[in-house]
């Protein structure tokens, strides 16, 4: 883990089936040594699956995250995509070509809304489940 990390909001709500937890902490999915998610979700049953956003100030980083992402398994990990920058000439055939960002991504036009954040959870946990 990272150097000393903290919450910041807890949330409480009704996301899916499960209460789910909004936070930010640290995390380590092995595509970075450290990494802060946008947003971390904990399930009723202590799960976390953590977000991350992509914003045209880091869109560089989106095609390494999704080419090392392909090869590794079951990270608790879904990515949300800026439509700017989704629709670029160099992101676009990235985007339509990565079966993990099919299940594990979205895109989304200023910010994400509950309902596309919920629709790639449920999408991961049954890819997850499976």
């Amino acid at each position: 883990m990272g150097p000393d990390c903290c919450e910041i909001v807890v949330i409480g709500g009704r996301l899916g089936e499960d209460l789910m937890e909004l936070h930010s902490s640290c995390f380590d999915v092995g595509y970075v040594r450290d990494g802060f998610p946008d947003v971390t979700f904990t399930g009723a049953d202590g799960g976390k699956v953590h977000l991350e956003i992509f914003h045209r100030w880091h869109a560089g980083q989106l095609a390494n995250r999704l080419k090392v992402l392909a090869t590794t398994s079951k990270q608790p990990l879904v990515i949300g995509v800026a439509q700017d920058v989704a629709n670029g000439k160099d992101t676009a055939p990235i985007l339509e070509e990565s079966a993990w960002f099919s299940v594990h991504g979205f895109i989304f036009k200023n910010l994400p809304t509950p309902k596309s954040v919920q629709q790639v959870l449920v999408r991961h946990a049954a890819a997850s489940a499976g």
